[in-house]
């Protein structure tokens, strides 16, 4: 929206579908006045700080003196994109699934001003698997949350996932899928990927660690399943096309210069356009490192 004006009516239809309301940080009129408005945010420029936590808080204190408190809210699935079970141990450090793997364990690296610890997640340093079900009749669209950190190089190492299903012939495994979690940018939060759809049974979620020397092991924070829909886009998940490993091989076409512009969409049949860079070192590592061309 190019206009704050439009999104503050868009976000207002919107919160009134479902008896919301929405509390708006102040901010600048223009983008070079924002220097004031700085310490509302941690380093990263993406989390609060806690000026900024303060500050949201006072303004939804304001807002409560207003409006009546539903004391048992009605909890269930979202009337308009139907079916969905999200299950995140990011704050809890509880995963009730089953995992399994060599130095599998779930950790936290982040504690509050009471060193009460927060932000956890399961840790896979030489891999392992995630064991749950699918308990919808009807196939499902499954997302991954992972940590995602930056900028480039970043912490965590690109990693393979493959999802194995169960079928009337025995099991069932997908094509690899390639995670790159890290970003360009001074940044470190969950990040849900569009993985695949999933029929309804048992999952098994492989995870395999790929580079070597991170500084942390892969982290998983969550597991969704919802209707397959359009809710993400995700283009932290990749598809290696085995042109895309011929094309390393030329020498004409260094990884720097690869015209890697198709490439598929783990949500759909199509070949989209992708000039992302990060791409570029997903595909290079994977075609050298383990489809060695």
């Amino acid at each position: 929206y190019s206009l704050k004006e439009d999104l503050a009516v868009v976000l207002d239809e919107i919160a009134a579908t479902v008896g919301g309301r929405v509390v708006f940080m102040t901010r600048p009129e223009k983008a070079e006045d924002f220097l004031p408005y700085r310490k509302l945010f941690d380093p990263d420029g993406h989390h609060l700080s806690s000026e900024g936590h303060k500050v949201l808080a006072d303004r939804i204190s304001q807002l409560l003196e207003h409006l009546s408190i539903v004391e048992n809210p009605r909890v269930g699935s979202w009337d308009i994109v139907g079916d969905d079970m999200c299950v995140s141990w990011f704050l809890s450090g509880q995963c009730p699934f089953k995992v399994h793997g060599d130095g599998v364990k779930m950790i936290s690296w982040a504690a509050d001003n009471k060193n009460h610890l927060y932000k956890y997640g399961l840790e896979f340093p030489k891999g392992g698997k995630i064991m749950f079900n699918n308990p919808f009749n009807k196939p499902m669209a499954l997302y991954l949350d992972f940590m995602l950190e930056g900028p480039f190089p970043g912490i965590y190492p690109i990693t393979e996932i493959i999802v194995e299903t169960f079928g009337p012939n025995g099991s069932i495994l997908s094509k690899p899928f390639y995670i790159n979690p890290s970003v360009d940018r001074a940044v470190h939060f969950v990040q849900p990927a569009f993985i695949g759809t999933v029929p309804p049974g048992d999952i098994i979620v492989h995870v395999r660690p790929l580079e070597k020397g991170k500084k942390e092991a892969f982290r998983i924070a969550g597991i969704n399943i919802s209707e397959i829909n359009d809710r993400f886009a995700t283009p932290d998940v990749h598809i290696i096309q085995p042109q895309e490993c011929a094309l390393l091989r030329q020498e004409q076409a260094p990884a720097a210069n690869l015209r890697l512009s198709g490439f598929a969409d783990p949500k759909s049949i199509q070949i989209k356009e992708n000039n992302n860079m990060s791409r570029v070192t997903v595909v290079k590592f994977v075609c050298d490192n383990v489809l060695n061309g």
